[in-house]
């Protein structure tokens, strides 16, 4: 007797194994290890909190489904018939082609309660179809229907049946109509296509109803953002393009902003950067050109020498009568070689050092620091001054000036207050100092 019981213990071991063998190869050995030689060793409270424990890794219905059973079987035999039906029922929603064997449990008792409540499961979703002319066929499917928001609604499908939300229903192969209606919120009416042997999940958001009052001021709410959007990126639009002039009565200055460009800009070795007071950044284009350049130019002379030397070398070997023509070819085409291999890489450099280059001028001209110029007025609003100490030592040429007082001319007159006035204008010229 004990020798059987053995064997049998034996033989569930191996079959529960290849079970989960074949359904959990990425879990560790020993997750199902310890849970079936648990369960066969008669820990039936143990197994059940091993393969609870590893549910949530799973990552198909299927794998979950196989160990929902196992959970199941373990609450059954420790007589927890309630927590067993429930968790039978969840391993049928996954996959509702799961069974279960004989050689799979110690309790052949399992196999009817088991097989009652995929009975029980199979009767409702046939009365919740029954009479619908859209079947495509005699095939079974889920459908799980999730309510974002934990909303309370009610699932009417095909006009009569209520079924329930956030679980699978067992469904024949075809077309239903859904409508989920809740208080306070938008009714939601759709098809769904059932397919066989699939499981179909379904979000469904639901539109609150605004009011009246919450409708106006939500809508008042969006019109005033765009507004001031708007308002911010015409501002913005303004700073760009714009040249602020701000005059003092007591010294009647004004003072001008803008780029100051040169060739320089053009020049390689972060000559631009350290110009433009970036010494760091200078510092690194220097670097980077500076050793593209250094490489390129080796790699450059060794592709000219290494070319020069193996002509003389082939007209030595020519002369030399103990040399075969197949020697002469081998070597010349090894040197032809060698030297495409270093003018390749000398090419790969230099573009480096060009492309360090473009990037270096693109940045001195695109970040060009400003300078400052200021212009004083008479009180004609005729420049009579241009005081270094206000210009930070940049006094503009005379063809500047005479440029700076046309283009005043033709700019509004400006609005005189008692303490102050400015205005805000675009240049028609590029100032250059």
């Amino acid at each position: 007797m004990f020798l059987i019981k053995k064997n049998t213990i034996l033989v569930l071991k191996l079959i529960i194994s290849i079970y989960l063998t074949g359904n959990y190869s990425y879990l560790s050995a020993d997750e199902y290890t310890k849970g079936y030689e648990s369960y066969t060793n008669g820990n039936y409270s143990q197994c059940e909190k091993i393969f609870s424990n590893i549910i949530n890794l799973q990552s198909t219905n299927e794998e979950k489904s196989d160990v929902y059973k196992m959970i199941g079987i373990c609450q059954y035999m420790l007589g927890k018939r309630d927590n067993a039906q429930e968790t039978f029922k969840q391993a049928i929603n996954h996959n509702y082609q799961t069974t279960i064997v004989a050689d799979e449990v110690l309790d052949e008792n399992i196999l009817d309660f088991f097989q009652s409540i995929k009975n029980t499961l199979v009767d409702t979703s046939k009365e919740t179809t029954e009479e619908n002319p859209t079947h495509a066929e005699d095939e079974n499917g889920f459908l799980t229907l999730i309510i974002n928001d934990n909303i309370p609604a009610e699932i009417i499908i095909n006009g009569k049946d209520v079924i329930p939300a956030n679980k699978g229903i067992l469904l024949k192969s075809g077309v239903y109509n859904i409508l989920v209606s809740a208080p306070g919120y938008r009714n939601k009416n759709f098809p769904v296509e059932i397919q066989k042997n699939k499981n179909s999940r379904i979000n469904i958001q639901l539109s609150k109803i605004i009011a009246q009052t919450e409708k106006k001021n939500l809508i008042k709410e969006t019109k005033e953002k765009s507004k001031k959007k708007k308002e911010k990126k015409v501002d913005q639009t303004l700073k760009k393009k714009t040249r602020k002039v701000t005059e003092k009565k007591s010294n009647r200055k004004v003072q001008l902003i803008e780029k100051n460009w040169s060739m320089y800009d053009l020049a390689p070795f972060g000559v631009p950067q350290f110009l433009d007071n970036k010494p760091d950044l200078g510092k690194i284009f220097i670097a980077s050109q500076t050793l593209a350049m250094s490489i390129g130019s080796y790699y450059y002379y060794k592709s000219y020498t290494t070319a020069k030397n193996s002509s003389s070398t082939i007209d030595r070997m020519s002369e030399d009568m103990s040399t075969t023509q197949s020697e002469i070819d081998q070597y010349e085409s090894d040197q032809k070689t060698l030297t495409s291999d270093y003018y390749r890489s000398s090419l790969i450099y230099f573009s480096l050092f060009l492309g360090s280059w473009a990037i270096s001028s693109i940045e001195a001209i695109v970040n060009k620091p400003r300078k400052k110029v200021s212009i004083l007025f008479d009180s004609n609003d005729k420049i009579y001054g241009y005081p270094n100490r206000y210009a930070k030592n940049h006094t503009p040429s005379w063809s500047v000036r005479n440029k700076i007082q046309y283009s005043l001319r033709l700019l509004p007159t400006l609005k005189k207050e008692k303490d102050f006035f400015q205005h805000e204008f675009i240049l028609d010229f590029n100032l250059k100092l």
